[in-house]
Order: C-alpha cells, then sequence, then structure tokens
C-alpha cells in the first residue's frame, strides 16, 4: 500500500494539500487570537514623609504563597524607618475583577528593617492581574505605595515564542514527513502537536488560560495531533 494515500495518492493529492493547508491556516488563526497582552503595571509612590520600597514581582504562580518584603525610608534624609519608631503598616489586596480580597491592619516585622506580608494561596486561585495597596504612618508622617502583578498558571509570561518555536517545528516536520511518505516522521511531529495542547491546557497560552478558549484550544490541538499521529501509524502498519 503506498503511504499517506488520505493526503498523497495521485487521485487525490490536490485536494489532500488543500485541505492540509486550510486545516493548518485555521489552526494557526486560532492560535495567534487565543492569547492577550497584560497591561503594564502602574506604580505611584509617595515623595513626601514615608517613602515605601520593595523588589518588584510582576508575575506570581497561580495558587502558590508569595510573601511580599518592603522597606520605609524617611523622604527627607534618605534613612531607614525601622520598626521600632512606631509606624503602622495596612496592606490591602484587590482581585483581577478589583474586589478587596485581604487587609491586614498590622503587617508583621521580620527583622528591624524587613515588613513582611504572606499573601496565602487561598487568595491567588485565579490567573490576571491583582493590584495592591501598602500604607504606612505613625502619628507624625505617612506614606503608601501602590502596585500589580500578573498571576499566571506558570508563574511566567511572554513565553509565545516558546509556544510559537514548538508549534512550527512540530508542524514542519509533520509536513516534511508528509512531502517524503515517511509515516515515523509525521508521528514524530505529531508528537510535539500533543506536547503543544498539553501544555495550553495546563498552562495557557502566554499567562493567559480559561476553561473555554485556552482549554478547546489545546484539546483541538491534542485531537489533531492524534488523528494524524494515528493515522500516520495505520498507514505504516497497513504497509
Amino acid at each position: 500500500m503506498n503511504k499517506f494515500n488520505f493526503l498523497f495518492n495521485e487521485e487525490k493529492n490536490g485536494r489532500g494539500r488543500l485541505t492540509f493547508l486550510v486545516v493548518i491556516s485555521l489552526f494557526a488563526i486560532l492560535f495567534s487570537s487565543s492569547f492577550i497582552n497584560a497591561a503594564p503595571p502602574f506604580t505611584s509612590v509617595n515623595t513626601v514623609g514615608i517613602v515605601i520600597e520593595h523588589p518588584i514581582q510582576e508575575v506570581i504562580k497561580v495558587n502558590q504563597p508569595h510573601s511580599f518584603h518592603f522597606h520605609l525610608f524617611n523622604s527627607t534624609d534618605g534613612k531607614p524607618i525601622l520598626n521600632s519608631s512606631g509606624v503602622i503598616c495596612i496592606f490591602h489586596l484587590y482581585n483581577q475583577s478589583g474586589i478587596h480580597i485581604l487587609v491586614n491592619d498590622n503587617v508583621t516585622t521580620e527583622n528591624q528593617y524587613d515588613w513582611v506580608q504572606v499573601i496565602p494561596a487561598a487568595n491567588i486561585t485565579t490567573s490576571g492581574t491583582y493590584a495592591y495597596v501598602i500604607q504606612c504612618n505613625n502619628s507624625a508622617i505617612g506614606g503608601y505605595y501602590t502596585n500589580d502583578f500578573e498571576v499566571t498558571p506558570s508563574g511566567f509570561v511572554g513565553t509565545l515564542g516558546f509556544y510559537i518555536l514548538i508549534l512550527v517545528l512540530s508542524l514542519g516536520i509533520i509536513i516534511l514527513g508528509f512531502s517524503k511518505n515517511d509515516a515515523p516522521i509525521v508521528v514524530l511531529g505529531a508528537f510535539g502537536l500533543v506536547f503543544v495542547g498539553l501544555y495550553v491546557i495546563l498552562f495557557g497560552i502566554d499567562g493567559f488560560r480559561d476553561y473555554t478558549y485556552t482549554w478547546a484550544f489545546g484539546i483541538i490541538t491534542i485531537m489533531l495531533a492524534s488523528y494524524i499521529g494515528i493515522k500516520a501509524s495505520y498507514e505504516l502498519i497497513a504497509d
């Protein structure tokens, strides 16, 4: 039996190639429209009284606790404000829908310099952009800091290039296998598509994941890869 008759036999060669190109084109369009770009974070820092500084964490992994460590400085002379100065800090957290989900009106200190706020994993259960406000004051001076961060399934953003690389590599291997009528090469490329589909289901696309678009894309990818791989394997066995 001639391998890959479903796309490359002499009678249906043109129609098979056209069908394959249409499927790949629709696949690429769906992929390119299935992600969103996050807006850059907005930061507001008080410059009179107390200046609040802390290491910026722009991306946090979903369902993982996270600790915010921050330091206080006098805006007049830049000297650190120690935890013995009578300053009280309050921490507010808002989820991706703008709902006030956490408030701690007495942030604890780890040492004389560090104020620490731990966000429990129960407060970071959904991907999206979260915002927080830190306000500190005593009877004489005060200050505040506000910023936001992204919560993603993988803890990373900007991974679109990785998806494109694996997708293009997998499709390239499949096309190479079709052009050479080589079933093992086609199966290898299909395994690559399965990997892309599983990764999309688990971690979304470029930090964006939901149970409609990215899950559907991942399932469609796995189904397409399964069809190609099974069909190629059948042709190889039947030959």
